[in-house]
């Protein structure tokens, strides 16, 4: 009988100290998920701050609004409110008389434009 209950506490004692390491088993996989979860976000912060470090000297190199209007405005034919921009055509850009004349003789009665549908859609037609 004392056998038996010296079993029986060894079953026990086993169980208990598997029951154990794998609960701490579990935990070590956890803590160690957890862990590439903070390097993965302190990768992803660390980008966000190069980002925002960027923009943040590429805002200070943009001129102010002043200038950036003035630059519209001289470059850009662009106007203000108020103003009334004016812009000079040159020369060579007058256009011609339309002479319909000539324009009446060179054209050719054409087929109206079903009839190129029809063709490419159903081929030519054949009477």
């Amino acid at each position: 009988m004392k056998e038996r209950w010296r079993l029986g506490w060894a079953v026990f004692l086993l169980i208990a100290v598997v029951g154990v390491l794998a609960s701490l088993t579990h935990y070590a996989l956890r803590v160690q998920h957890l862990r590439s979860l903070r390097d993965a976000a302190a990768t992803e912060h660390a980008q966000l701050k190069a980002t925002h470090q960027a923009l943040a000297v590429q805002l200070s190199a943009t001129l102010p609004p002043e200038a950036a209007a003035a630059t519209a405005r001289a470059g850009l034919g662009m106007a203000a409110a108020g103003e009334q921009p004016v812009r000079v055509l040159p020369a060579t850009a007058t256009p011609q008389a339309f002479d319909a004349s000539a324009a009446a003789a060179t054209d050719t009665p054409s087929k109206p434009p079903w009839y190129w549908w029809w063709q490419l859609f159903f081929g030519p037609r054949t009477p």
